[in-house]
């Protein structure tokens, strides 16, 4: 302030308009700092104007008979050349923007402040960033928390309310191999046995032991199923902890995006029906497989994420997929390494090929032939199921149209501008990591992205004949919601690794993964009705298969039987065996 003093002198003496900024601060204390309040009060007294940066700091100038003509009203310099200046400045490169760090800037240059003056600033805003990170740090870790469990708690009290412990669809072809584990004829060849195209051989072995000790309590087996899920949802977090330690990163809030899609209750027919066990188990190993997969020079993650592939394989059909997504990864982690490459693949092609090989053994193709003709007879329908398997985790329309087959036009319009708008992102999401980041740091979600793709296409050729509309069956959602998070996880990786200068980059990533979040919640609400459609529905069928009085509920719980007779011969052996509804009779 000495050099504005003597400045605005020699401006006086010329006649020289001039005045001073941030005229009208003010500390009361004429020797502190010294000589600048002194000087101060001087040059506001000899100038033609004074830039006032406060309200307060005018207010200072009119009690001490400046004209109020004089004054204008300028802002804080400093502040107002923060923002221009930030770009070219050290602490744009701190990462403050993270949710995890608060901070505060303070300017402490004078000279009256080295020393214990400079100690007490940094006491004092220590106390008030305590107290600021107090206050924000509980909100936003109540509000976590809350994200994270209210989906998983909803599907619990869904699944609790309105689940019917009664067999229902396939889970009567269940019966004649109870009969047999009962008789002690149960053969390998039967646990082996193809069903619907899959060879299910894990699941039925977990089917057979739950109904052997629960005597065919419903309860068991969605409580695994659950229990699956929620492996499937740790073993993601694991991976973005991963991804965060490996890109030095901040994905905390892709914890609870992940819960709302894991455990969306769109997924009804998994969280209600127990024989849809395969599906989760088929995606915990290949998930599980992938993770483990992205270090290959370690053996024994190696050797089980081979058996993951066939536990995989063996659960449900398009876990043969598992093989090749599952070389093409291992051909990007050690093509540097060629010596471990050739040792890593070599083992991988072989366990690959005994796999398809075990599983295509006395397999009866002549089942696909029709629904595979079918999809490549008319590709344009082939290719609307694909896209409309792959949109709609993120399409509530999808309910309507699978549950009522009404506004099956808009839904299926819906589910594919997802799915288009989803495989683009995707394509240009990828494409700007792998100039940004190391791309073998996420291999994991790349398979998963490609399973989910892949299984689209596998459920074209088995199931496209039964219309496009099917492709939106609930129980199908548990593979392409894998897409999603892939997606989310790319999404908010790239916003995290942009340059801050780039914020409508940054704040579009944050976006996108917000709306794909509220559209699987939207989803999510839809596919609650199913709960209470399937609650009103098979109740009364319970009751009715109990008291016997009315054949047609056989028909009504599993409509694709073989014949009447054939149903009511599986209900005598779940009552010879007190099984199911006869439990405890």
């Amino acid at each position: 302030m000495t050099t504005a003093l003597a400045a605005a002198l020699a401006a006086s003496y010329r006649r020289v308009n001039g005045g001073p900024v941030e005229a009208g601060l003010r500390i009361w204390n004429k020797y502190y700092p010294f000589a600048e309040e002194i000087s101060r009060k001087i040059v506001v007294r000899i100038s033609d104007f004074d830039f006032a940066p406060t309200e307060t700091a005018r207010q200072n100038l009119l009690r001490e008979g400046i004209d109020d003509q004089s004054i204008r009203m300028t802002g804080n310099m400093v502040i107002d050349a923060l923002p221009s200046n930030w770009r070219a400045s050290k602490i744009a490169r701190l990462p403050i923007d993270s949710p995890d760090i608060r901070g505060i800037l303070v300017t402490a240059r004078r000279r009256e402040n080295f020393g214990a003056p400079l100690e007490n600033i940094g006491n004092r805003e220590k106390r008030k960033m305590q107290r600021l990170t107090a206050q924000k740090g509980t909100f936003f870790k109540l509000l976590y928390l809350a994200l994270t469990l209210l989906p998983f708690l909803c599907l619990i009290f869904m699944v609790y309310r309105y689940y019917v412990d009664v067999l229902v669809w396939d889970a009567w072809e269940l019966v004649p191999f109870l009969d047999k584990f009962y008789q002690g004829t149960l053969s390998l060849q039967d646990l082996w046995a193809p069903r619907n195209g899959h060879r299910p051989f894990f699941p039925r072995i977990v089917l057979f032991l739950l109904e052997r000790f629960s005597g065919w309590n419903m309860t068991y087996e969605l409580a695994f199923i659950i229990l699956l899920t929620i492996v499937i949802f740790f073993v993601l977090v694991y991976q973005i902890r991963i991804t965060e330690r490996l890109l030095q990163v901040q994905l905390k809030w892709l914890i609870p995006v992940l819960s709302i899609m894991i455990f969306s209750l769109s997924q009804a027919e998994t969280w209600l029906y127990g024989i849809q066990i395969p599906e989760p188990m088929n995606v915990l190993a290949v998930v599980a497989g992938f993770v483990l997969l992205q270090t290959p020079n370690n053996w024994a993650k190696y050797s089980a994420a081979i058996l993951l592939g066939v536990i995989a394989s063996y659960s449900f059909g398009n876990g043969l997929l598992y093989w090749f997504i599952g070389l093409f990864i291992l051909l990007v982690l050690t093509f540097d390494n060629r010596r471990l490459m050739i040792s890593r693949v070599a083992i991988w092609v072989v366990a690959a090929g005994l796999t398809i090989l075990l599983y295509t053994y006395d397999y009866p193709t002549s089942t696909l032939g029709l629904a595979t003709f079918f999809a490549f007879s008319k590709p344009l329908e082939s290719i609307e199921y694909v896209l409309v398997f792959l949109g709609t985790p993120v399409t509530p329309t999808s309910f309507d149209c699978y549950m009522h087959g009404i506004n099956c036009e808009l839904g299926i319009f819906a589910a594919i501008v997802a799915s288009l708008s989803g495989l683009i992102l995707f394509g240009y999401v990828t494409w700007s990591l792998w100039r940004q980041v190391e791309l073998k740091t996420l291999t994991p979600y790349v398979g998963m992205a490609l399973y989910a793709i892949l299984s689209a296409l596998v459920a074209d050729l088995t199931r496209s004949i039964f219309g496009v509309a099917q492709a939106m069956s609930s129980r199908y959602i548990t593979f392409s919601s894998l897409f999603w998070i892939a997606l989310a996880v790319f999404l908010l990786v790239l916003a995290k690794t942009t340059e801050m200068s780039n914020k409508r980059r940054r704040r579009a990533g944050y976006l996108l993964v917000i709306l794909m979040a509220g559209l699987v919640t939207l989803n999510s609400i839809q596919w609650s009705g199913f709960f209470v459609a399937t609650y009103e529905y098979y109740s009364p069928l319970r009751t009715g298969l109990l008291l016997q009085e009315n054949d047609n509920v056989l028909k009504l719980l599993y409509p694709w039987a073989p014949s009447l007779d054939w149903m009511k011969t599986q209900r005598e052996v779940l009552q010879k065996y007190h099984l199911s509804v006869f439990r405890g009779q």
